[in-house]
């Protein structure tokens, strides 16, 4: 045997010993318990809300039904974070105080697999929307949008239990109030982006996702408080919506410079009665990175901009879509096959294709801008979205759990999978997840 081909050998061995570590140390078992989506190949696409107390998901395949069977109780009061794992198939919840005078909060897990909640912990510090690490063994909490200072607490993704490690984004340049949460799922989750609500500069910061936790960059000044914020698949551009502005700002996230401020130009006619400081309350890309949704909470719609010419040329605006009515500031998601957007806080859903409105005020979306999608296949969860509209990148073959890259991750998909019809990971289509299917990944290892 070749020197290359017994590298080779001994890389894959590698990996199937890190994924058989994975498997078998807790992060992705498969035992015979109870579920409650049908076991069989078909891929349901449902989309979660969690309006307080509870949590209601619709079915997009079935005309946004309510699916009973994953809508259920929860002991929350003033949600403020929901975020999902396939890795450990949790979701996880967190409410409560925002810090500073509304007090701390706390997180639960729930196990999707087994409908039990896992953990709830109740912390000495504010909560509000965080994100877990693609891996699933980390949560990036923030201190609250109320707080008065920049902390975003790592939690353990497997207890909830504060591990000591701190990012403290005010003692960089005096930003406060951590709010916004993102961890791009392309490129195994590097980076994560942290938006304080409060304070001067006005930055985005972008962090490694390991420890020592590490400042990479930061992005701004925008021109006021930071609110809902997406990226794109190559974390090359930032969308930001900030306090006061109708439209968004673009940034260049290797600069950090600000390249374009961009308004919704409302139509001629149209009543606008709403006002309120955070006029564009949603911002979500399409999966492909060609179109950008954006909010208009004063004329209850919904903007539509062209985004394929940047960096080059601006966001151009091609469609205004009327809505029901907002009830709050909203919030906009993309399902991940790009097909839908849901506006929360309105209830409404978009068809992407025609721009026309397909599903009218759905009750729990109308009462929540807590949004994730989570897909299922042979009774488990196969993907989610996270609750920020982001760029994709096309997967290669073997990326299983479409993160941009064929992985260590996909390997412990497969394996779990083995001998069973599980389509993500039938990457043949032979019907049967089987070696033929590992050495196609083996392949692509690190594409």
């Amino acid at each position: 045997m070749s020197r290359k081909r017994i590298g080779r050998s001994l890389q894959v061995l590698a990996v199937l010993v890190v994924a058989a570590s994975l498997l078998f140390g807790g992060w992705i078992v498969v035992l015979s318990q109870q579920r409650k989506v049908a076991a069989d190949a078909t891929v349901h696409h449902y989309m979660y809300v969690f309006p307080d107390g509870k949590v209601v998901a619709y079915d997009m395949d079935n005309n946004f039904q309510v699916v009973p069977s994953q809508s259920f109780s929860l002991p929350t009061t003033n949600t403020r974070g929901a975020i999902a794992s396939v890795v450990n198939h949790v979701m996880y919840v967190s409410w409560g105080g925002t810090g500073g005078s509304k007090g701390n909060g706390s997180m639960l897990a729930y196990d999707m697999l087994t409908n039990t909640i896992l953990w709830r912990q109740n912390y000495a510090h504010g909560i509000d929307a965080m994100a877990v690490t693609n891996d699933g063994k980390s949560i990036f909490m923030p201190d609250g949008a109320d707080s008065t200072d920049g902390k975003w607490y790592i939690e353990n993704a497997l207890t909830g239990q504060d591990t000591g490690s701190v990012i403290n984004t005010q003692s960089i340049a005096g930003d406060y109030g951590p709010h916004n949460t993102l961890i791009d799922i392309n490129a195994n989750g590097q980076y994560i982006y942290l938006d304080d609500q409060h304070g001067g500069p006005h930055y985005v910061y972008k962090y490694t996702t390991t420890a020592p936790y590490t400042l990479v960059g930061r992005i701004g000044p925008f021109q006021n408080d930071l609110r809902p914020m997406t990226i794109n698949n190559t974390e090359s551009l930032l969308f930001q919506t900030v306090t006061g502005l109708l439209g968004f700002q673009v940034a260049d996230v290797n600069t950090g410079k600000v390249l374009y401020t961009t308004t919704i130009q409302k139509p001629a006619g149209r009543s606008c009665s709403h006002s309120g400081g955070a006029p564009s309350h949603g911002v979500s890309l399409s999966p492909d990175n060609t179109q950008l949704y954006v909010v208009d909470y004063t004329c209850d719609s919904v903007d539509v901009f062209d985004v394929t010419g940047l960096p080059a040329s601006a966001p151009r605006q091609v469609a205004d879509i009327p809505l029901t009515a907002y009830a709050a500031e909203g919030w906009v998601l993309h399902s991940r096959d790009g097909k839908y957007v849901f506006v929360g806080d309105d209830g409404d859903v978009v068809n992407t294709a025609t721009r026309g409105v397909v599903a009218k005020s759905l009750a729990d979306l109308r009462n929540s801008r807590r949004v994730v999608e989570v897909d299922w296949q042979n009774g488990q969860p196969s993907l989610t979205t996270g609750r920020h509209g982001l760029g994709y990148t096309p997967s290669s073959p073997g990326d299983i759990n479409s993160d941009g890259t064929v992985n260590v991750f996909d390997f412990s998909i497969l394996l779990s999978h083995f001998n069973t019809a599980y389509t993500p990971a039938d990457l043949n289509g032979d019907g049967t997840v089987n070696v033929l299917d590992q050495n196609i990944l083996i392949g692509h290892f690190g594409t």
